[in-house]
């Protein structure tokens, strides 16, 4: 099914923006906890818990995303829908 770029433009949409660790962080040593396995789909760690939790969103940023590429992919389409 082909969709409509203009009817789709409203809908809800899950994206995650991974942030770099701050200096504070990287000072105590803090290791990053996710790891972007493909498209869609990030591995979270916790040291508690054996296995890590897969998530699977709409769109995943990584730590190098700038926050206009964020912006223009996940709400330039929404707000030019309610404009």
């Amino acid at each position: 099914m082909e969709h409509n770029k203009h009817t789709d433009s409203g809908n809800v949409r899950v994206v995650c923006r991974f942030r770099p660790l701050n200096a504070k962080e990287k000072e105590l040593g803090v290791e990053t906890i996710q790891q972007i396995c493909a498209e869609g789909t990030v591995k979270v760690k916790d040291p508690k818990v054996p296995e890590p939790l897969v998530i699977t969103l709409d769109r995943i940023f990584d730590m190098g995303s700038t926050q206009e590429s964020v912006y223009e992919a996940s709400a330039r389409p929404v707000v030019n829908s309610v404009l």
